[in-house]
């Protein structure tokens, strides 16, 4: 009994240190590539929780479920900030969070927020970085794992699995009872 405590306690120790990398990770980019997702098709809103992508009409929670906003001083925004572990959700865990979340005052003034279809979520994937493959001026500090994505394109029924994408280097994903990140979208569809 006390054996399995331990390694549970070590199991908990290496995961914490893996949040961590993930949450402070910084993108490597290849200057040679000509940039997916430039600041300027970005706008921030309000206070800067929230960002309107331009070329899409989407508006975007900047920081992933579980980490908090922290407002910069700078008026660009530059020094915005997520703090805190992102939090992980099975799909139906998901799907309760944005329930949750559109319940009474909603977020950031809206009461539309949703888990993004595939194609919206692929559309804020930085071709140019890796690790994590997104715009960080725009994301700070998004951790290098996977988002649930809600796709109209359903896998085969009974498969068990549904659509996600890794910010690590921008792949697909599939596995509905996995736990993975949740960025919240709402606007246009």
């Amino acid at each position: 009994m006390k054996q399995t405590s331990k390694l549970s306690a070590v199991a908990l120790i290496v995961w914490a240190c893996v949040q961590l990398f993930w949450v402070n990770a910084h993108a490597a980019c290849d200057a040679s590539v000509k940039r997916s997702t430039p600041n300027t098709d970005f706008e921030f809103l309000a206070r800067g929780a929230a960002v309107r992508h331009n070329k899409t009409g989407l508006v975007w929670q900047r920081c992933p479920e579980g980490m908090t906003f922290i407002t910069g001083a700078a008026a660009d925004h530059s020094r915005d900030t997520c703090g805190g572990m992102v939090s992980t959700f099975t799909l139906e865990g998901a799907k309760q969070l944005q329930a949750k979340v559109n319940a009474g005052a909603g977020r950031e003034g809206a009461t539309d927020w949703r888990i993004p279809a595939m194609e919206e979520l692929v559309s804020i994937v930085e071709e140019a970085c890796q690790v994590p493959a997104i715009n960080t001026a725009v994301f700070p500090n998004t951790p290098v794992t996977w988002f649930w994505a809600a796709s109209p394109k359903a896998l085969p029924a009974g498969s068990g699995q549904a659509w996600g994408i890794g910010f690590g280097a921008g792949g697909y994903y599939t596995g509905r009872n996995d736990h993975g990140a949740v960025r919240l979208v709402h606007g246009a569809r």
